[in-house]
């Protein structure tokens, strides 16, 4: 198959914006007098308050995911009236290596429950819950599937009542999940660096 991928129009979202003299990432939120609706049916919005004369880094902020992934945020140069972001489809999906503990890996298809972790690590744009609340067991590892991009952080419950943390995070490295009985998990997992 041949050509540019199907276009996917995206309503609902909102558009985050940074400004700062470091052109590949922004440095600091733009402060909003007159916010920037969510975009319509089209998936257009208008960028109000938009100070002349500076570059800006833009970034989709959708329910649980955002585009393209912190700190790689789309430039709208200093000059620029008009910009498209393009979010491709969610279809992306990432296999973790597992650790159980207090038994033996569930058997293959086993669902798994996901939740957001108390703390996020998407930076500027707060907690957004997540991409997709549910996983399932394949050959001892987690697997997710339905992702905008790879960046997650979440909590995974077992219907044994066994749970995990975990964090994918190419900038700060992966947490990956070491399933325990729910009353022994505290703190935030370990990170493996890249």
């Amino acid at each position: 198959m041949s050509g540019r991928p199907k276009v996917l129009v995206v309503a609902g979202v909102r558009i985050g914006r940074e400004t700062g003299s470091d052109v590949l990432h922004g440095e600091a939120l733009v402060d909003d007098p007159l916010p920037t609706p969510p975009t319509d049916a089209a998936g257009r919005t208008i960028l109000r308050s938009l100070p002349s004369g500076l570059p800006f880094m833009l970034t989709v902020v959708g329910d649980g995911w955002i585009w393209p992934p912190w700190r790689s945020a789309l430039p709208l140069g200093a000059v620029a009236d008009h910009v498209r972001l393009e979010v491709p489809p969610a279809t992306g999906a990432i296999r973790l290596a597992a650790t159980f503990v207090d038994g033996p890996p569930p058997p293959d298809g086993t669902a798994v429950t996901l939740e957001p972790r108390e703390e996020d690590d998407r930076g500027f744009w707060g907690a957004a819950g997540l991409a997709v609340s549910s996983a399932r067991i394949e050959r001892g590892a987690l697997v997710l599937e339905g992702l905008r991009n790879e960046q997650v952080s979440a909590i995974a419950r077992l219907p044994d009542g066994r749970m995990a943390r975990f964090v994918v995070d190419h900038h700060m490295g992966d947490a990956l999940p070491v399933f325990v009985p729910s009353a022994a998990h505290a703190g935030s997992p370990r990170r493996r660096g890249r």
